[in-house]
């Protein structure tokens, strides 16, 4: 347990004492603030411990250092099945100490202010008891990860919720920006990034990957602070996946998150290909690669198309050269600057093959889908949108077949959100020779795309 840890436990336990004091028993038992307060708690580790499906010695022995208790593992599990905690509805349930700070709030109105930041160091104990556990047995599972967020994304919003004195407001009062912070994780623009990750359309898969390497990092962050060991990790990326699929603009994403997670200094992308990486003669490549990993330092380097770099068996192709230059930089410069690699699954699979060096270091691979027909035609509306165009109701179905016979057209090569980007500047280039035709058009003319607008070429 850290000192910082140990240190919230204290100031929490007077807190709960003074709580009851000031209550004068009107609301609650003698001794129950701090009674609930020990519950809850043990309740929320062992929640967490068996989120993954069994309980870790490590969290185990963490738990009983914590607590001065001896539970065996067996003993542990025997009380997370006698309380219920391995549902998953445990962590949609307010803990019984945070309704009390409210009844006992209630009763010391005077001392609102000065309540509101002692709810929130109880808060602030529960959240870091729960990472340091589950830090504890080192890398943590995605289950722990996720069962985490889910029960403090329940007492924030719990806390939040609350228009009383308690929380330092009166009834009504309308709550601002400040107030929600202090309830809200530290790193706000992060959040912010991950919310713009959510919202861009289709890529379930990538969004779950691309949280729980993010939720690893932060995790690695906390172990560092506790003094804890960090297990060895790539950090290096293989993008697979069609062009178009969207893997240029989550690296970018991708990089102003690790900025602010510490990990990369600048957090910008360069996004590089072949051409910006092989020199035409001999001599050459190198100085092309240094310079280009040199403007990447302090965040991350996009090679699309890598697979370019290894096809060619031709004499006098300086691919290879550039490949083992690259090695050898990021050899040089480890920890400065992250490099994703980018092309056709199949492909990437041969790039990699090429040399010993590049499997090594490239262990890590994110899987980017195509888009479904009904996502494409998303993306087309919301293209539009974003440069003030609307498509006609009647017009939707007329892109829906449009989009279906470029995928089928183009078959493997379809290039997805391309495409669709193509088929806007089409119907824009339409949409202009026909409303210029209409005398006096009006803005509404001017925005509107038709069905008649909308081609194949």
């Amino acid at each position: 347990m850290s000192d910082q840890l140990y240190t919230l436990w204290q100031q929490a336990r007077d807190i709960c004492m003074e709580f009851a004091r000031y209550d004068g028993g009107r609301t609650m038992e003698k001794g129950e603030p701090m009674k609930s307060m020990e519950q809850d708690l043990m309740h929320l580790l062992g929640f967490l411990s068996k989120s993954d499906g069994f309980c870790n010695i490590d969290e185990v022995v963490w738990l009983n250092r914590f607590f001065r208790t001896h539970l065996t593992t067996k003993d542990f599990e025997e009380y997370i099945a006698a309380n219920g905690l391995e549902e998953e509805t445990f962590a949609e349930t307010v803990p019984r100490v945070f309704e009390l700070c409210a009844a006992a709030e209630s009763s010391m109105p005077s001392m609102s202010t000065e309540c509101l930041s002692k709810t929130r160091q109880i808060y602030r104990l529960f959240k870091e008891a729960g990472e340091e556990m589950i830090a504890a047995s080192g890398t943590p599972l995605d289950q722990e990860l996720k069962a985490f967020s889910r029960y403090f994304e329940t007492v924030r919003n719990y806390i939040i919720s609350k228009e009383s004195p308690c929380f330092g407001m009166n009834p009504g009062e309308e709550r601002t920006r400040e107030d929600r912070s202090s309830f809200t994780e530290p790193d706000e623009k992060l959040a912010g990034l991950l919310k713009e990750l959510d919202d861009m359309t289709g890529l379930c898969g990538v969004k779950r990957e691309m949280h729980s390497l993010i939720d690893l990092m932060k995790m690695r962050n906390l172990r560092k602070r506790n003094g804890l060991k960090l297990p060895p990790m790539g950090m290096h990326l293989v993008f697979t996946g069609n062009p178009g699929t969207g893997k240029t603009t989550v690296a970018r994403k991708l990089a102003q998150m690790y900025k602010e997670l510490g990990i990369l200094e600048v957090g910008h992308l360069v996004e590089v290909d072949r051409a910006g990486l092989v020199g035409g003669y001999m001599g050459q490549t190198a100085g092309k690669v240094k310079e280009v990993v040199e403007s990447a330092l302090g965040g991350i380097l996009f090679i699309d198309e890598a697979y370019t770099l290894t096809n060619s068996k031709q004499e006098g192709d300086f691919g290879q050269e550039a490949v083992d230059v690259l090695l050898k930089m990021m050899e040089d410069h480890r920890e400065e600057f992250i490099v994703i690699v980018a092309g056709y699954p199949d492909l990437m699979e041969g790039f990699l093959s090429s040399n010993p060096g590049l499997r090594s270091r490239f262990n890590k691979f994110i899987f980017f889908e195509d888009y479904k027909e009904d996502e494409l035609l998303s993306i087309l509306k919301s293209m539009l949108a974003s440069a003030d165009y609307v498509l006609e109701d009647s017009a939707e179905e007329k892109a829906r077949t449009v989009i279906r016979n470029l995928r089928l057209k183009s078959g493997k090569d379809f290039a997805n959100a391309r495409e669709v980007r193509n088929l806007m500047d089409r119907a824009v280039t339409n949409q202009a020779g026909r409303v210029m035709r209409i005398p006096c058009s009006s803005i509404e003319e001017m925005m509107l795309i038709k069905a008649e607008d909308l081609t194949e070429e």
